[in-house]
């Protein structure tokens, strides 16, 4: 079974194919490493929302003013966690 940051890496590579799988990292910038936009980012919450079954608050400043993968990965995994533990 993958882990959660092996499938959330994969998310990245698959939908947006900016890199090979194996130089994603969580530190990669969103708009100066990965060239996304607003709109691609966008569409990678709603990837991670479909994959791991989660509603991740767009609006919430970890999320709002996060610069690279890490705030969204953690995100999803807190996510994760609340919806197993209920």
């Amino acid at each position: 079974m993958q882990s959660v940051q092996d499938q959330f890496i994969e998310i990245v590579s698959k939908h947006f194919n900016k890199k090979k799988l194996k130089e994603i990292h969580l530190d990669l910038a969103f708009r100066k490493d990965l060239g996304l936009d607003s709109l691609s980012l966008t569409e990678l919450i709603l990837a991670c929302e479909e994959t791991f079954g989660i509603e991740i608050d767009v609006d919430h400043p970890s999320t709002a003013e996060a610069k690279t993968l890490r705030p969204l990965y953690e995100a999803v995994v807190y996510l994760i966690n609340q919806n197993e533990s209920n």
